[in-house]
């Protein structure tokens, strides 16, 4: 498992490190933000997939993760780790901007968004105030069931069935992924690991969520 979170971590970090030299970023404060929440953003976003797919198992993956001596331990740990950087993440701009400020030289001006209307239009537009609402609540019962989960006294067999909700969590948080991650992104390196970590994770949240069929006897 240390092998796959290092490989993570590391084509992440190049892949953020490529986007940079195809299409460097501006020298003013909502350029470098962009950056410093598209990277820890992204990495929130792979950590809470790898929690998801321990928990669904899939061939391909046990085959990857070959000889570790406990998942549900690392199941637990990067949980945890997951949800301390989606909490870093949401607090980016109070976090990080007095470490950039010195980096910015160029003026931006303020972004005034018009209201779209129309077809696909409308809806993209109407969707940023759901993706940024649902992200807070989703992130808030997030910390809520991690507080739940360290508690000794849930180790009732009812808790691995209500441990579940996190798939619902990142289902949740898969609108805010892709709603707020920018067009252009998507066509970097970086928002090619958004992709799969984004599809990965939610075809494996939903194959949680629905009822197992029963093994033939």
């Amino acid at each position: 498992m240390k092998k796959i979170l290092v490989c993570f971590l590391l084509a992440a970090t190049l892949a953020w490190a490529a986007g940079l030299w195809i299409d460097p970023p501006a020298r003013n404060m909502r350029s470098l933000m962009h950056e410093l929440y598209y990277l820890n953003g992204v990495i929130a976003w792979g950590l809470m997939a790898l929690p998801i797919l321990i928990a669904a198992r899939p061939a391909w993956f046990m085959r990857l993760a070959a000889g570790t001596p406990d998942l549900m331990l690392w199941h637990r740990r990067v949980g945890i780790a997951a949800v301390a950087l989606s909490v870093v993440h949401a607090c980016t701009r109070p976090l990080f901007s007095p470490l950039v400020q010195p980096l910015a030289r160029e003026p931006v001006s303020r972004i005034v968004r018009g209201a779209a209307s129309g077809g696909l239009q409308g809806l993209w537009g109407a969707l940023r105030p759901a993706a940024v609402t649902s992200s807070v609540a989703a992130t808030v019962l997030a910390c809520v069931l991690l507080a739940l989960a360290l508690l000794p006294v849930l180790k009732a067999p009812w808790w691995g069935r209500a441990h579940r909700v996190f798939a619902l969590v990142f289902i949740v948080l898969a609108l805010h992924c892709v709603r707020l991650f920018e067009p252009g992104d998507w066509l970097l390196p970086l928002g090619w690991v958004n992709a799969a970590v984004t599809a990965a994770g939610l075809w494996y949240s939903v194959k949680l969520l629905l009822p197992r069929r029963a093994a033939p006897a």
